[in-house]
């Protein structure tokens, strides 16, 4: 998913700026009509300057909404305002072409600039703005835009001339073309759409998929009545996806797109679907030019595909790593689950898991196993003495005596809280398990926590039990039995090492 920048609504312009720009709209609408209706040379140079002045104040909108968005919002308007400007620059060149006093149909000029908004607005609903990988994957984007335009650049001048076609049934394959570009483009915005995961990545695509729609809607019907006598009479329909799209601008968002929140599935299905687009527009632009340009229709087709597949060998590559550094952080994540973050022993939590899956081993193959709770004499006493922080350094250092005597042994310690330790020893008999106890007891007592000049001596109490010897017929009764012999270690006087067989044993 795209990085959340903000979760805030995109706000609209001021009431004044809004209703301003719908009366200028509606002016501009009122005085194409008129120039319509004169039919003539000088209304049809009129309504090209009036179509043209609409598409700069739509222009001047869609700029005020670029400069109150953020990345990589920023982006996606930045390349509608581009799409614009070259649809913009094709309506001038109809006018250059007007004023001249000729009326071609579909001047290659601007046939061609209409393939570059079509480039530019298919590149912003493609491109996705994804972790370590998005700059790379915007670099394939831009290289497969360049390739779509300069197809299409081949396509526009296999069918037409600068000023024009001179075949009436090329001028009916570049209307249907854009036509099927249309719906295509309009299906693409209202994917995304779907799948917007953040409010203002809502409004834009909604303010896109309007747009489009209404575009390709009045196009569909425009476009095949211009090719006839007076046809340019229908030009009226140009306006309104420009009003569309420069109040839509304007505006916040409407209450239910930001009450809409799409399923994670259809988030990640809309981003993986992304990529795809610019492959099948290129694809398709390449399919189209074969039967006069087979080399290049392979050529386009080829880059297509490859482009695709670069695409998605850097964004797989990218979850592959992503799911390395989630694996790593998981196993970093259990381990400081089960580790005491004082000492760095296992804590009660994974001194329960370690205990269990030796229990298991006793019952099914007579492992012996022994438990030792060891408990830190008059610990409270030395805190209370002597600070917490020095009793830190006890735990510590109590904490590493074990470590150090039980690890090499093959045995566990953990701290099973406070001032408790426990240790398991597997396939260690009684007497093993007493003999280690004892040397435990020792090792600790010679253990010193420095207090000033005064060295602080440290003693432990340590009950053991033994499976094998007891009559424990679980882990835990197991361990309640060995926190019986502490509790007799402590009540015989504390630094002593003793063992029971059984929860009830005098």
């Amino acid at each position: 998913m795209e990085q959340p920048d903000e979760v805030m609504p995109a706000a609209g312009a001021s009431s004044r700026l809004y209703w301003g720009y719908a009366a200028s709209y509606l002016l501009i609408g009122i005085a194409h009509l008129i120039a319509l209706t004169r039919q003539s040379d000088a209304g049809n140079v009129a309504s090209d300057v009036i179509v043209g002045v609409a598409q700069w104040l739509t222009l001047a909108a869609l700029i005020w909404r670029w400069r109150r968005s953020s990345f990589p919002d920023t982006f996606r308007w930045g390349a509608t305002i581009a799409a614009l400007a070259f649809i913009n620059l094709a309506n001038d060149n109809d006018l250059v072409i007007h004023v001249g006093g000729n009326y071609p149909h579909a001047p290659g000029a601007s046939i061609f600039c209409d393939a570059i908004y079509v480039a530019l607005v298919l590149l912003s609903c493609s491109t996705t703005f994804r972790g370590r990988t998005m700059r790379a994957t915007n670099l394939v984007d831009a290289a497969m835009v360049v390739a779509l335009t300069g197809f299409f650049f081949v396509r526009t001048f296999s069918l037409v001339s600068i000023s024009g076609p001179d075949d009436a049934n090329n001028v009916l394959f570049i209307i249907r073309m854009f036509n099927i570009l249309g719906i295509f483009l309009t299906l693409c915005a209202a994917v995304r759409l779907l799948g917007a995961e953040r409010t203002r990545q809502r409004h834009f695509f909604f303010v896109l998929t309007a747009y489009l729609l209404t575009s390709t809607a009045f196009a569909a019907v425009r476009n095949p009545l211009t090719i006839k006598p007076n046809g340019m009479e229908f030009d009226f329909l140009l306006l309104p996806q420009f009003i569309v799209l420069g109040l839509l601008c304007l505006r916040g968002s409407p209450r239910w797109l930001e009450s809409y929140q799409p399923r994670s599935s259809l988030v990640d299905a809309a981003e993986s679907l992304s990529p795809l687009f610019l492959g099948l527009g290129l694809l398709g632009v390449s399919l189209s030019i074969f039967s006069s340009h087979p080399v290049l229709g392979v050529v386009g087709a080829s880059i297509a595909v490859i482009g695709y597949g670069i695409r998605n060998v850097i964004t797989q590559s990218e979850q592959m790593a992503t799911e390395r550094s989630l694996m790593l952080l998981q196993g970093e994540l259990q381990t400081l689950a089960v580790t005491d973050p004082l000492t760095g022993i296992t804590n009660r939590r994974g001194f329960d898991a370690s205990l269990g899956r030796m229990w298991k081993r006793v019952e099914t193959s007579d492992m012996h196993l022994s438990v030792l709770i060891i408990d830190i004499d008059h610990f409270k006493l030395f805190n209370d003495s002597y600070g917490h922080d020095l009793g830190d350094l006890c735990l510590i250092a109590v904490a590493n005596c074990l470590r150090d005597i039980l690890t090499p042994l093959g045995c566990s310690v953990a701290r099973n809280g406070g001032e408790e330790f426990a240790a398991l020893l597997p396939a260690a008999t009684f007497q093993q398990a007493m003999e280690i106890g004892e040397t435990i007891r020792q090792s600790i007592s010679e253990v010193r926590v420095s207090h000033g000049n005064e060295p602080l001596l440290i003693t432990v109490s340590i009950g053991v039990a033994n499976s094998a010897q007891s009559q424990a017929s679980s882990a835990k009764a197991l361990l309640l039995i060995a926190d019986k012999a502490l509790y007799d270690a402590k009540s015989a006087g504390r630094n002593r090492v003793v063992y029971r067989d059984s929860i009830d044993a005098s």
